[in-house]
């Protein structure tokens, strides 16, 4: 069972995919690219996909800028370099877009973050319960993503493992 973010935009049940207005592409295909890039490690094509005021908020303590949230995802792949999303679904309403999936890596490096302990690698691999993202894009960019909050989740386990999360 997942907590909904307090702020988290909620679509209606049942709405499918448009398919992209000619010459435009879909807000479903934004986020689709965001979410390949970040698999990737591929900042500049992430940096172009996101606005310069956009905001991160969900499973982490506080809501993170587009700079921090760059430095989150290569953080996260330090840690589990073969991350997938593995997405299960995906609805577009307007300038709303969520993704349902599965978080999947396999935890080969040491996560290292400022003013915390490090963790090292365990070997272990996890796969999350299904969570729910919810992307807003507007002018062919990701302006925010509001993540449901899923305490068994990849980063909130990483989270409470550093004992930032209880």
């Amino acid at each position: 069972m997942t907590d909904k973010h307090p702020d988290a935009p909620v679509p209606e049940k049942g709405n499918p995919i448009r398919p992209p207005l000619e010459g435009q592409d879909s807000g479903s295909l934004i986020v689709k690219s965001s979410l390949r890039a970040w698999e990737a490690n591929d900042v500049d094509t992430l940096n172009s996909l996101l606005t310069n005021d956009f905001t991160f908020s969900g499973p982490v303590p506080q809501p993170l800028n587009k700079v921090e949230f760059i430095g989150f995802m290569q953080a996260v792949l330090a840690v589990y370099p073969n991350f997938a999303f593995n997405e299960r679904s995906i609805t577009e309403q307007g300038d709303l877009i969520s993704v349902t999936f599965c978080i999947t890596g396999t935890h080969t490096g040491t996560l290292s973050l400022p003013g915390l302990p490090s963790i090292p690698a365990t070997g272990e691999v996890v796969a999350s319960p299904i969570e729910v993202q919810h992307f807003r894009v507007s002018g062919g960019k990701i302006m925010a993503v509001v993540a449901e909050l899923v305490p068994q989740g990849v980063i909130p386990k990483l989270l409470t493992q550093l004992g930032v999360r209880e």
